[in-house]
């Protein structure tokens, strides 16, 4: 019988109390929701707000609806969770955007986690560096089928008619920088005498930089090799923001990636992975499935054979509404890049014309329930001469250009660098922060900025062509 009594939201509140599940699963098999980097509390990066007064209260009305989305994502989870009666709920850290959580992501939160509670629904979940356990955060009574793990590597099994059928280890980042590598104590913890002997499934839930990854913090490094040793049959993890899965056989390994998007990177579905363990061969299956409330898109057009402003209009059109099938029905905001050698370069450049094309496709679209916003594009043309010809003439021109085609065939951060301390106006450039920049910058990076210059140049000398 499920206890009625509330639990605190302290690691230390039940710490050793199993989950029983009163949800449709068979006695056969588990099944779960794997969840990670839910940031609520993020403010989001809402649209650009034109001067013009109907595009502000149109973009504002839009920007709202951004801020709210990961109120919307979340429960659009637990409603999954709900319909597909899951035995439980795995919560793999990052929760929440900060260490000084605000208290209405945290009122959301257990709003959330008692909807699941009173469906039958238990819920696991770990911090990981954006929201560790010294954060603030305010003393609320959760249900008591939610737990949450602590700063040391434990388990917790989860019971149905009385039996364990699954255990679930989990650890808690006590601060923001956790640097070692934690997967040897869920090995540990896995080769206990008194769980070493159980046949059950065992789930590991970490925030964690597996392998790694470019683009995020270092923390809780570990190998792939690590997690496979470990005596895990599923690794539920966060902290990746891209969806990913690492290994298919067992043990499983998985990151679900950002459940609804806050940045302009993090583009296309956002949502869940849906699980199912089978016993016998650990048979998983492993679903994704989006609960994201607004989609973010990034789309390239090139420009090289749209001669005309209506060409470039049809083809945003056609864009608007291939996007508008895509997002299913979400709102959906839209960052379009132009490229190529065009003719429309020049209007481009000095009419601001890509913002007045966004402005247009936008008129009416913060109604709709299934709008597709288009922010300012982004102008990457170039004008439309014979380049390479003017490369080998014989003048200043084809001097600038040659070099920097031979700068662009040789990509090199130290070439800049030189480059920067050489340019008399640079200065400053040696600061810390843009030092790590460019030492960040791909060859592909380094050749698409010598790239943006060649198209400067053209654009300042041959401005009357243009």
């Amino acid at each position: 019988m499920r206890r009625k009594v509330k639990g605190v939201m302290s690691w230390e509140s039940d710490s050793d109390a199993p989950m029983t599940c009163e949800a449709g699963s068979s006695s056969r098999s588990v099944t779960f929701i794997h969840c990670a980097d839910l940031h609520l509390g993020s403010p989001g990066n809402g649209p650009a707000i034109s001067e013009r007064s109907r595009e502000r209260n149109a973009a504002e009305r839009l920007a709202e609806r951004l801020r709210n989305a990961p109120s919307e994502a979340l429960s659009n989870l637990v409603t999954l969770a709900l319909e597909r009666r899951v035995d439980f709920v795995l919560f793999a850290g990052d929760v929440f955007d900060s260490e000084d959580r605000t208290l209405a992501s945290q009122l959301d939160f257990r709003e959330q986690l008692r909807r699941l509670a009173a469906g039958g629904i238990a819920s696991y979940l770990v911090h990981g560096n954006h929201d560790p356990l010294s954060g603030w955060e305010a003393r609320l009574d959760l249900p008591v089928s939610v737990h949450r793990f602590g700063p040391k590597v434990t388990s917790v099994p989860f019971l149905r008619d009385g039996r364990v059928v699954a255990r679930i280890y989990g650890f808690s980042y006590p601060r923001r920088d956790v640097t070692r590598n934690v997967v040897e104590e869920f090995r540990a913890a896995a080769q206990e005498p008194e769980v070493a002997g159980e046949d059950v499934f065992r789930i590991g839930l970490l925030h964690a930089n597996v392998g790694g990854r470019a683009g995020h913090e270092n923390y809780a490094p570990c190998s792939l090799d690590d997690l496979c040793v470990a005596g895990m049959d599923y690794w539920a993890l966060g902290h990746v923001h891209e969806r990913e899965i690492l290994r298919e056989r067992e043990p499983f390994v998985a990151y679900p990636g950002t459940f609804q998007s806050r940045r302009r990177g993090e583009t296309g579905p956002r949502g869940c992975f849906a699980v199912t363990l089978t016993p016998g061969s650990r048979h998983v299956q492993c679903e994704f499935v989006p609960v994201d409330a607004v989609r973010r898109y990034r789309h390239t057009l090139d420009l090289s054979s749209m001669e005309t402003e209506e060409r470039l209009l049809g083809a945003l059109s056609e864009l608007k509404e291939s996007i508008r099938a895509d997002a299913e029905g979400r709102p959906a905001l839209l960052q379009v890049r132009f490229e190529g050698r065009t003719s429309l370069h020049g209007a481009l450049l000095r009419k601001n014309l890509g913002e007045e094309f966004a402005a247009h496709c936008n008129a009416g679209e913060a109604e709709r329930d299934d709008c597709v916003w288009l922010l300012p594009p982004e102008d990457r043309t170039a004008p439309s001469v014979a380049v390479e010809e003017l490369r080998g003439g014989d003048h200043f021109v084809g001097d600038v250009l040659r070099s920097l085609e031979n700068m662009r065939a040789c990509p090199d951060v130290s070439l800049l660098t030189r480059l920067l301390s050489e340019d008399p106006e640079s200065r400053g450039w040696e600061r810390r922060e843009i030092r790590n920049i460019l030492a960040s910058l791909s060859s592909g990076e380094i050749r698409e900025i010598f790239g943006a210059s060649e198209a400067m140049l053209l654009d300042g000398l041959l401005r009357e062509e243009a």
